[in-house]
């Protein structure tokens, strides 16, 4: 039985899973700095068992993927494939004017989303980056949004203006009265009124009626309790739809 697998190789983390026989193992998940991502990888993944295919999912730069489609090739004598953004796959129309310029990340959560939903369904991804991505009831991708991560949006502030650091703090819907808190809290309002206002949009289309809302990312859990909309979390939204890709180039053999 053949085992592949999934990697998921974010902005700051890198998560895998072991595919078999159609049942999912354990998802792993580690930080990584440029730097290190071999060490990383020797420590993480073992030289025996062998995956015989390898599906990688990655939004990190040209050099990293370099040095992970190295390091696979080496250790274990197999070629990766990097799934790329298409015009369409497994009913979803991909709705950027270049496809594959649309981030991979966000095309895998898009059908992960879609399936799940089976209908109308708005994803906000709140990571490094917090994306945002409606589809309408026809699978139709209606596009996006791209914000600062809540941890990113300090940092952006501290690297254009005159600001110290004065260290990050778990934001609140509420007015600062510090500079530390009124950055960390107004990243946050940033964010949960830009989901607010989409789904202010979505609700004026016809084929978004009754559209359903997905959150998935490492600040989920946080956002989920300072917006007002009804949301389902889904954990690993990039893993699952990579899974589904997995899964149709099994059944294409």
């Amino acid at each position: 039985m053949t085992t592949t697998l999934l990697v998921d190789m974010g902005n700051s983390r890198l998560k895998w899973t072991l595919l078999q026989g159609g049942a999912r193992g354990v998802l792993h998940s580690e930080p990584y700095s440029p730097d290190r991502v071999p060490d990383l990888l020797s420590k993480a993944w073992p030289p025996n068992p062998v995956p015989g295919r390898i599906l990688i999912a990655s939004v990190a730069s040209g050099a990293i993927n370099g040095v992970l489609r190295r390091w696979i090739e080496a250790t274990w004598k197999v070629s990766p494939d990097f799934i790329q953004s298409e015009a369409q796959c497994l009913g979803v129309t991909n709705g950027y004017r270049q496809p594959e310029r649309l981030g991979v990340d966000r095309w895998l959560a898009l059908i992960a989303a879609y399936h799940h939903c089976r209908g109308p369904v708005g994803i906000v991804d709140a990571g490094t980056a917090v994306t945002i991505d409606l589809v309408d009831r026809l699978g139709i991708h209606q596009g996006g949004w791209i914000l600062p991560g809540l941890a990113l949006y300090p940092r952006c502030l501290r690297a254009n203006t005159a600001i110290p650091d004065f260290g990050e703090l778990a934001p609140t819907l509420t007015f600062g009265t510090g500079t530390a808190e009124a950055i960390a809290n107004g990243g946050l309002a940033a964010v949960a009124g830009a989901i607010e206002t989409a789904a202010r949009i979505a609700s004026t289309q016809e084929t978004l009626r009754g559209i359903r809302w997905v959150l998935t990312g490492g600040d989920a859990d946080r956002l989920a309790s300072m917006i007002s909309l009804d949301f389902e979390i889904i954990g690993e939204l990039v893993m699952d739809g990579l899974n589904r890709i997995a899964e149709l180039l099994v059944a294409k053999q």
